[in-house]
C-alpha cells in the first residue's frame, strides 16, 4: 500500500521512506518506521524488528490511532482555510 493508504483500516504498522508524504506523520519506532529509500538494510532491519507479533501488533495499533485522527472532512477544512489564510496574505500585500 503505498504511503501509508489503507493502514488506518487494518492496524498495519508501516515501513515508509523519507520521500513519502506517510513520513511527516510517521514516528520511527513508535507506529512504524522511516527509513531511506535505497536503504535496503535499514528496510530489511525494520521488516526483521516487524517479525515478532508483539511489536508488530503495538505499531499497527499506534499507526491507526495516527490515521484515524486523519479524518477526510476535517483534513479538507484545515486545507481550506490554510488556502484561504495564504490568500488574505497575498491580497494585502
Amino acid at each position: 500500500m503505498p504511503c501509508g493508504q489503507g493502514a488506518d483500516k487494518l492496524s498495519y504498522s508501516l515501513i515508509t521512506s523519507r520521500k513519502c508524504g506517510a513520513a511527516e506523520i510517521i514516528k520511527d519506532r513508535e507506529n512504524g518506521y522511516v527509513c531511506d529509500a535505497i536503504d535496503v538494510a535499514a528496510q530489511q532491519a525494520a521488516m526483521t524488528k516487524l517479525i515478532p507479533s508483539e511489536p508488530r501488533v503495538a505499531m499497527g495499533i499506534a499507526a491507526r490511532r495516527t490515521f484515524e485522527a486523519l479524518d477526510f472532512d476535517r483534513m479538507t477544512t484545515q486545507l481550506l482555510e490554510l488556502y484561504r489564510a495564504c490568500s488574505e496574505t497575498h491580497d494585502t500585500h
